[in-house]
């Protein structure tokens, strides 16, 4: 996705987050739509590592330099054991 003002919408953030997924935005100004991709294929191979690397759901920021860093993050909790009542 392409949103330069992602950080201002508070809700737009948590239901990302709350939906499990892991999202890259890409924040680099109006940039025609081929500027866009050339970004994105040059910044694959650190999106396919972060992706290959975390397991929880995420927000990353990808930049007009193809730097792509995690900015928004939920750590999912884990799991309570039951206890058995006797």
């Amino acid at each position: 996705m392409r949103d330069q003002r992602i950080g201002t919408r508070k809700l737009e953030l948590e239901a990302l987050l709350d939906g499990g997924v892991q999202a890259f935005v890409l924040v680099s100004g109006n940039l025609k739509n081929v500027d866009n991709a050339a970004i994105i294929i040059k910044a694959l191979p650190k999106i396919l590592k972060l992706l290959a690397e975390n397991d929880f759901p995420f927000i990353a920021k990808v930049t007009r330099q193809s730097t792509v860093k995690i900015w928004k993050f939920k750590k999912r909790k884990k799991a309570r054991k039951k206890v058995r009542k006797k």
